[in-house]
């Protein structure tokens, strides 16, 4: 970052960060102490002598570590020697990740160094080779070095020039920078020739790294480039204090990686630049500049991960799931710590979890709830984040965000203008280095990477909480063994558990790691495992594959969280009971490797976590038992039923929690503050994993009601539903409807509807590249979108309505239009323009989804399958459509009404839901059969309604189609007529014109008119007459392949009111016989409204009637 007028924002963002993270010990990083630390040294490095003079000169203390001169008198010794040959000294040119350690670059802290080592090299060339080079006067350049500079740069002579380098360093020093930069190109093109290597090991990768970085320095303070210095700068500190701290090799390369964007944004940007490089060894400095340019590509999935992630609810999920997990490691840390404690007392000897060291940590987790807050504003308000693993693939810490002037500038005016790109590819200051375009920066930055930014701070703050807890953990536990073994007196055990807390980098160094990964792991951020990072590296683009750019694009669309995604597929498994006992068997995995362990901590914490996963599943089959929680689909109903039921809200809703308010509360005394007098279900499949241990117990309740010839399907259908609930999940959902697009429809040869879908998923998915259609735009539309009740109104966009008919002469496509004057005609089209259609399609389905997002009241009301309007279920809290993940949903009937008919014991409703479904009491009432069990069936129908029966058949009828069909051909509605069209079914026809109304009893069949529209008998009411019938009673059947099927009655119901008898009425729109169109009930009346319809209808029969006869005229030869 660069000026911002007369303020540097990079160190107000330093003093912010200094002000809110202040009084925590692992993140102070700019206390007056370490100032004062940071000023000694550079001192210190001014000194003569060896650090044993330093110390004798009061400079140090006994002990203190006195730093290295960065160049020592053997240096300079070699270099004249290597001069002598035209060479550079090995010392600036490691061979191998260890000797890179004991190099001088390992000791290059800042620019003068830099300059410092140049002006080293230069001083010992010999005097002749310069000579040649330098023009009459001293300091100045002569054409054929400026040219080399400038080659060496891969800049122009011009930029070169402009920069006025000749005028910072000597020529001897320009001389020395071209040696440097030279040389340093061969060693770097070889370090990263190995990096790229199908088998480079970590070593190899961070030696690359490392040249690449230092590279960059020198290049960068040669050209004066000074915001990319700093960058560069800190990136090798970060890298640097990575190998002093950590002792294992292996942990030290993973650190290093992480402190500086992780392994995998390193391996592309190592790939990219080896390629670049292979192909011209002369780029290597542009394309080090490149690597901080970002492509359109990159911009474009800056704003699609930004919009994904722009909702208040989706970050309100993810800080409430974070949580939940959290808590189920407390959790687990409390049942581990009490069979710790068992063991404790029966042996005093015993050096694993007791129950008050994890009291410790959760005391720890709550007191650094306050630290925590801070810690995510430092995040938040600076973009400086405690770690470097994110949720977003993109996520850059290092770099910052793609969108800038710069990358504007480059990837538009660049792309035709070859000066411009090329001065943008020379220079890192040019267009960056302005207050306007800073300003401008910081507003684009803001704009397409606050959510990722919010939710990075969100998952700062909860991994900053457990890992504090974790430390608490390790505190208590060191101190009780300092006490134990004598080391420190009882009296001092709080005051050494304090001091190991507040200062962990000395105290605890070997936890410090090991906490941060278990931080990590509650916010699924744990390390990919080689099968994991394997498809990471085709979504990253980093697979040796034809084609990568392109797989992972599709990828990052299908799976743009596949890492979280990932985790939490792992964890769902890891909290399955009896599922995570075998992978606790598994070598490799979590689980066994703490089980394996020789620490009896982490032992007792996997058994802790083994007993309180199958604890909670436990409970949560005890509760679906007695009804109080739904897993997902019933498992013995069909999937078209189980979908049905879903959308006509008949009951709880996928993975809730059932409050039977009418049991708890039986006064009413917390209605209109609590529930409105229902029972209600409360939906949190959201708050994962929270969801999966209600799917898991949900299934076991459910087997436990199968018979025995169910079982197997049953032990099927559980198993495969863990799997759906993962696809369920908020990361998952581009793969499910992916999935769905294939499996039900491309597979079961349906074309029509697969195309459908798939322009409805990529108008979705496209609609997220669009920078304004950010969910948080959405959120703020649903707050004034709400009816008179407070319940948000449900919308829907319009339906394609393209009506094309195929000339049955001469073969022609033509094509509906509507003139707008009342006429209409169908109109030729040519060949070449079918696939308008699919673009048409595509073109509204893109509105539509973009109106939902920006503005959504400018779409149609939804009307449900019963014909009223629509709204969505409402969410928990004032105001909570906008941000809470919860909803609730009212159900149909209460428990506890069934209860006090005297027909159903307490015993009859302690069953899974659907509470109705294969229910005893209800099935053998509603199968009596005879007149005296009739009028306890209709008691129980007054109460449950038509929804109840539904739900006793595990019965879901098909939508109402969108379309009309007029002997086996459809005319697509809109989305306005298919609205009236629903509401007609339902018996509403206050949506007609009175014209119509007035002569209704002409246009429609007497039976439907008297069983219909005579006396405004909706859908619902002949439903319930059914069901009270002897027809039905006694007659009907709950065999659904029976002839007397009730299934089959309500079919036939339902299908009376969408068509009335079409069979028996034909009466025709036109005088002419051969125009007569069978059509009865809403069919017709919803044409009498829309003349479009009328008018396809007359179309459409005329064409048909037309390729009925056209075999018979040419038989005749007649017209």
């Amino acid at each position: 970052m660069g000026r911002f007028g007369k303020f540097n924002a990079a160190e107000m963002a330093k003093e912010v960060q200094k002000f809110l993270t202040k009084g925590i010990p692992e993140l102070e990083q700019y206390s007056e102490k370490t100032l004062k630390k940071q000023v000694k040294a550079q001192d210190l490095l001014k000194e003569k002598g060896s650090p044993e003079d330093i110390i004798n000169k009061g400079k140090l203390k006994k002990g203190e570590q006195g730093p290295e001169l960065l160049i020592n008198k053997q240096f300079i010794k070699n270099l004249e020697k290597a001069a002598s040959k035209n060479q550079l000294p090995p010392e600036l040119f490691p061979g191998n990740f260890d000797s890179f350690k004991n190099s001088l670059w390992y000791k290059v802290k800042d620019e003068g160094d830099i300059d410092a080592l140049i002006e080293v090299v230069s001083k010992h060339y010999s005097k002749n080779a310069l000579e040649a080079r330098r023009g009459n006067k001293k300091g100045v350049l002569k054409d054929e070095v400026v040219k080399e500079l400038a080659d060496e740069l891969n800049i122009s002579i011009k930029t070169l020039q402009n920069r006025r380098i000749g005028s910072v360093y000597t020529v001897e020093q320009m001389y020395g920078a071209i040696k440097l930069l030279k040389d340093f190109r061969k060693v770097l093109k070889l370090s990263l020739k190995k990096a790229v290597s199908e088998n480079a090991s970590g070593q190899e990768k961070a030696f690359a790294v490392q040249m690449t970085q230092t590279y960059s320095s020198v290049l960068n303070q040669v050209m004066g480039a000074r915001a990319e210095l700093g960058r560069s700068f800190r990136i090798l500190r970060e890298m640097k204090n990575g190998f002093d701290q950590i002792q294992d090799e292996d942990k030290a390369l993973q650190a290093v990686f992480d402190s500086i964007g992780g392994k995998e944004l390193n391996e592309r940007k190592l790939e990219a630049l080896y390629g670049i490089i292979e192909n011209n060894e002369n780029s290597v400095a542009r394309a080090t500049r490149q690597l901080n340019l970002a492509s359109t590509r990159d911009m474009l999935f800056q704003v699609y991960y930004n919009n994904l992630l722009s909702g208040i609810d989706t970050h309100m999920v993810n800080l409430g799931a974070g949580v939940v997990l959290q808590h189920f490691h407390h959790l687990a840390r409390f049942a581990g710590g009490t069979k710790g404690s068992v063991n404790k007392m029966l042996n005093k000897q015993y050096k694993g979890l007791t129950f008050k060291q994890a009291l410790a940590g959760y005391y720890g987790y709550m007191q650094s709830m306050i630290d925590g807050t801070r810690v995510f504003a430092s995040s938040l308000l600076t973009g400086r984040s405690i770690d470097t693993f994110s949720k977003v693939p993109i996520d850059d810490s290092i770099s910052g965000g793609k969108i800038n002037i710069r990358n504007l500038t480059y990837n538009s005016i660049g792309k035709v203008n070859k000066r411009l790109r090329e001065r943008l590819e020379e220079d890192p200051k040019f267009l960056n280095d302005n207050m306007y375009f800073k300003g401008a920066d910081a507003v684009l930055d803001i704009s397409t990477r606050y959510a990722p930014r919010f939710m990075r701070a969100a998952d700062d703050m909860l991994k900053f909480m457990f890992y504090r807890s974790e430390l608490h953990t390790h505190a208590y536990n060191k101190a009780m063994q300092e006490v134990e073994n004598g080391v420190l007196a009882d009296k001092d055990f709080a005051l050494r558990v304090q001091e190991i807390v507040n200062d962990p980098i000395k105290q605890a160094p070997e936890i410090r790691l090991k906490a941060l990964d278990e931080a990590r792991d509650t916010v699924l951020q744990r390390r990919l495992d080689k099968f994991g990072s394997a498809i990471y590296g085709v979504l990253k683009e980093q697979a040796n594959i034809p084609g990568s750019a392109v797989w992972g694009t599709m990828l990052k669309v299908i799976t743009p969280f596949f890492g979280t995604l990932y985790n939490l597929t792992k964890v769902g498994f890891e909290l399955t009971p009896v599922i995570n006992a075998g992978i606790a068997a598994m070598p490799g995995t979590k689980l066994n490797s703490m089980l394996k362990s020789t620490n009896q901590v982490e032992r007792d914490m996997a058994i802790g976590h083994l007993i309180a996963s199958h604890g909670l599943v436990f409970l949560s089959t005890l509760a679906a038992m007695n009804g109080y929680v739904k897993g997902g689909d019933p498992i013995f109903s069909s999937k078209r039923d189980a979908k049905s039921l879903k959308f006509m809200k008949t009951g709880p809703d996928e993975f809730s929690v059932v409050v039977p308010w009418s049991k708890i509360d039986p006064d009413g005394e917390f209605i209109g503050s609590l529930h409105d007098g229902k029972d209600r279900s409360y939906q949190i499949n959201r708050l994962d994993p929270a969801g999966q241990w209600l799917t898991i117990g949900y299934n076991l309740a459910q087997m436990t009601e199968a018979n025995e010839g169910e079982i197997t399907e049953a032990v099927v259908k559980s198993i495969l539903s863990v799997g759906e609930k993962t696809l369920s999940s908020s990361f998952a959902v581009n793969i499910a409807d992916t999935i769905e697009i294939f499996s039900d429809n491309y597979g079961t040869g349906d074309p029509t509807q697969f195309t459908r879908k798939l322009i409805k998923w990529g108008a979705k998915n496209v609609a997220n590249f669009v920078p304004t259609s950010s969910r948080m735009r959405m959120n703020i539309n649903k707050l004034g979108d709400v009816d008179e009740n407070g319940n948000l109104i449900a919308r829907t966009g319009d339906l394609p309505d393209v009506f094309t008919l195929e000339d049955p002469d001469d073969g022609q496509i033509k094509v509906f239009v509507d003139n707008g004057d009342g006429t209409y005609e169908m109109v030729s089209k040519r060949d070449a323009e079918e696939n308008n259609d699919m673009i048409n399609q595509f073109t509204m389905e893109l509105s539509n989804e973009v109106n939902k997002r920006i503005d959504r009241q400018s779409l149609e009301q939804a009307v449900d399958w019963w014909g009223r309007d629509a709204t969505e279920d409402p969410r928990i809290g004032p105001g909570g459509v906008i941000y809470s993940p919860v909803k609730y949903r009212d159900m149909e009937w209460n428990v506890q009404s069934l209860i006090d008919t005297g027909l159903f014991s307490e015993e009859d409703t302690q069953k899974t839901v659907p509470l109705l479904h294969r229910n005893q009491k209800f099935d053998s009432i509603a199968n009596m059969r005879t007149q005296d069990g009739k009028p306890l069936f209709a008691e129980i129908l007054n109460i449950v309604g038509v929804a109840g029966e539904f739900e006793r058949l595990s019965y879901g009828p098909s939508n109402h189609p969108a379309y009309i069909s007029i002997r086996g051909q459809r005319i697509k509605l809109s989305r306005q007529q298919h609205n009236d069209y629903k509401k007609m079914i339902n018996g509403d026809f206050s949506v007609l014109p009175p014209s119509v109304l007035e002569n209704v009893e002409a246009y429609v069949s007497p039976e439907y008119y008297q069983n219909v529209m005579m006396n405004n008998v909706s859908l619902k009411d002949n439903l319930l007459t059914l069901f009270n019938s002897d027809m039905y009673y006694i007659y009907g059947s709950d065999d659904d392949t029976a002839t007397t099927s009730r299934e089959t009655m309500i079919d036939n119901t339902i299908r009376f009111h969408r068509h009335g008898k079409p069979e028996q009425f034909k009466n025709s729109f036109e005088t002419s016989e051969n125009l007569r169109i069978g059509l009865d009930g809403p069919d017709k009346l919803l044409m009498l409204k829309y003349p479009d319809l009328k008018y396809k209808a007359l179309e459409l029969t005329k064409n048909i009637n037309d390729k009925n006869m056209k075999p018979l005229r040419e038989v005749i030869g007649a017209e």
